[in-house]
């Protein structure tokens, strides 16, 4: 077992190592562990979170709203617009995104040259078009923005939170090749409740 675990801490460590296999070797390994708390994030994080409310507080991270707008006679485009009061009034934070998604699409939005966004829901357009005061505003498109780092910065914090999960339980389990992980069960489970 202590060799499953440390080919995974090293291809943690290998920033070349494409995460979404790491993680498979992570699901055979919480098999063996018989940890339902570890299955069930490798599943969440493998596959996607499915409700906003299950993303964990890694996976949250600031965004901005940009958009294109007429205001009076004038056009302009791609230019972060003043979210004022929707919060407050719509009970939707536009300041920030829940990334539910798998690990894989996260890689994959590395791969891409422009920032990750989600459209706003067009609903929200008039309210926004009230921050621009008495003028005539239309709302064209607006989008929720976050960097490419911020996502690089999620991934890299799974990574972290992984490693020192495994690294810990290399730790308690030792060299040896009998060793009854049943016996280490509630160990595991503290070790899974610290770092993940």
């Amino acid at each position: 077992m202590i060799s499953k675990i440390n080919v995974i801490i090293d291809e943690l460590t290998d920033s070349k190592v494409n995460l979404v296999s790491v993680f498979l070797k992570v699901q055979a390994l919480a098999h063996q562990l018989k940890n339902a708390k570890l299955k069930e994030w490798i599943y969440n994080e493998s596959n996607g979170y499915k409700s906003s409310t299950d993303v964990p507080a890694y996976r949250i991270i600031p965004s901005i709203v940009k958009g294109n707008i007429i205001h009076g006679n004038a056009k302009y485009t791609d230019i972060q617009l003043s979210i004022h009061g929707i919060k407050d009034n719509y009970k939707i934070d536009l300041n920030e995104i829940r990334l539910g998604n798998s690990i894989g699409a996260l890689e994959n939005m590395l791969s891409k040259e422009d920032d990750f966004s989600i459209q706003v829901p067009t609903g929200l357009y008039n309210a926004i078009s009230k921050n621009y005061g008495p003028h005539y505003t239309t709302i064209i498109s607006a989008r929720q923005v976050v960097t490419l780092n911020s996502v690089d910065g999620v991934i890299s914090s799974i990574k972290s939170k992984l490693l020192q999960f495994v690294l810990d339980i290399a730790d308690e389990i030792g060299e040896g090749h009998n060793i009854d992980i049943l016996k280490k069960k509630n160990l595991i489970d503290a070790l899974f409740e610290k770092n993940l």
